[in-house]
């Protein structure tokens, strides 16, 4: 579904009234085929929800309240992502 609505346009930055985008939401349940969907077609793993937590920021929580392997894993993926693939500069006001 997600890849069906991103071929449609899917805004992989948008925001609900929270700060929330599509990554941070699937990042919560540790869905890392929909995870790797979304930042392989842009989603900014920079962006924070108004409590000011970021992707990452969520996912090491999770890791560390869990134990569960596979939100491990996901947050060391999105670790090297985020270390190899760095957000755009955004352009000087």
């Amino acid at each position: 579904m997600l890849l069906f609505l991103l071929s449609r346009g899917l805004s992989v930055n948008t925001t609900n009234r929270g700060g929330v985008t599509p990554l941070h939401i699937v990042a919560g349940y540790g869905r890392m085929d929909c995870i790797q969907a979304l930042v392989t077609n842009g989603a900014d793993l920079s962006l924070r929800n108004l409590r000011g937590e970021t992707v990452l920021d969520i996912m090491r929580f999770r890791s560390m309240q869990t134990g569960n392997s596979n939100v491990m894993a996901v947050a060391t993926w999105l670790e090297a992502f985020a270390a190899t693939n760095p957000p755009p500069a955004k352009p000087a006001p």
